[in-house]
């Protein structure tokens, strides 16, 4: 009897131990839960900002070109006359403009992949724009005679598409804009606004395997950028940095799903987080960690 008691409290400390060691992982305060979802977090942010998978920094260079003498292009065209290269990038743009509200509507469908192929992606926007001249009032083209447009009034209302980079499996679901650009004639263009932006990511780290389903809200203050041609100096397809300065201050919520490993179990979460910009890249500080963001292949370089 004595040693059925002793085998009956050794199981019964067993058992406690793994419920404990169980309920560590489920507890949302735990910190390696909470570091896990604030670098899924910011991984997401990254892929939202950068220009080669649609994020943000490629509608500023599409508001870049739009200030220009050919407004957008496609691409590949323009980078294969350049640089004398051949690439599976492309973009197609239909537009038209309706006298009656003096806005251009926009359709672009777009894809790129990199040399490697580590960086691959495809995507659609609908853009609804207006210029505004000196005297605040629209104008059909960004100019007409000797005088530009002072401002744009620049939308996103629609966009889909995919993006694969090292680290991450993108599907944009939703994506909406309502940007202010002044200074549209000027070197350097400001964006102010919000942006809304609804996807499903799938983030292989530290191997593990998660499933992020999320909105992501943004608030662009005094953004700043180039007007100038997207393609940038050097070989292939080197781009100038978009965003120079300002900041975005967002809200990422999202919900999470354990595809292999167990570094945190299936949760809801929300992150708040301020991005600011610099003429090289870009910071994301999420719950106080700072993340570093390469905003050409939008996704992080360190944190």
């Amino acid at each position: 009897m004595k040693n059925l008691r002793g085998i009956d409290i050794l199981f019964a400390i067993a058992l406690a131990l793994v419920f404990a060691l169980t309920g560590c992982k489920k507890n949302a305060t735990d910190p390696i839960v909470e570091a896990n979802t604030t670098e899924d977090a910011a991984e997401s942010v990254a892929n939202s900002l950068g220009e080669d998978n649609g994020g943000v920094a490629d509608q500023i260079g599409d508001i870049a070109d739009l200030s220009g003498s050919l407004g957008i292009q496609p691409e590949a065209a323009v980078l294969a006359e350049k640089y004398g290269l051949s690439t599976a990038a492309g973009d197609t743009v239909y537009k038209s403009y309706d006298a009656g509200t003096q806005t251009w509507t926009l359709f672009m469908s777009r894809s790129r992949v990199n040399f490697l192929g580590l960086y691959r992606s495809g995507f659609t926007r609908t853009y609804s724009y207006q210029f505004i001249n000196k005297d605040n009032v629209p104008q059909q083209f960004y100019r007409t005679g000797t005088d530009t447009a002072y401002t744009i009034k620049f939308k996103v209302t629609d966009g889909s598409g995919y993006a694969f980079t090292r680290r991450l499996n993108h599907r944009l679901l939703s994506l909406t804009s309502d940007w202010v650009v002044t200074g549209a004639n000027t070197s350097t263009v400001t964006i102010n606004g919000t942006s809304k932006r609804i996807g499903a990511d799938t983030l292989t780290t530290h191997d593990f395997v998660r499933s992020l389903n999320y909105t992501l809200d943004l608030t662009f203050t005094n953004v700043t950028g180039p007007r100038a041609p997207r393609a940038g100096s050097g070989i292939g397809f080197t781009r100038n940095p978009r965003m120079t300065g300002g900041t975005i201050t967002g809200t990422y919520t999202a919900s999470v799903g354990v595809l292999r490993g167990d570094a945190y179990t299936e949760r809801n979460f929300t992150k708040t987080f301020t991005v600011t910009f610099d003429g090289s890249g870009g910071n994301i500080n999420m719950n106080g960690r700072i993340f570093r963001v390469d905003l050409l292949y939008g996704e992080l370089t360190g944190g």
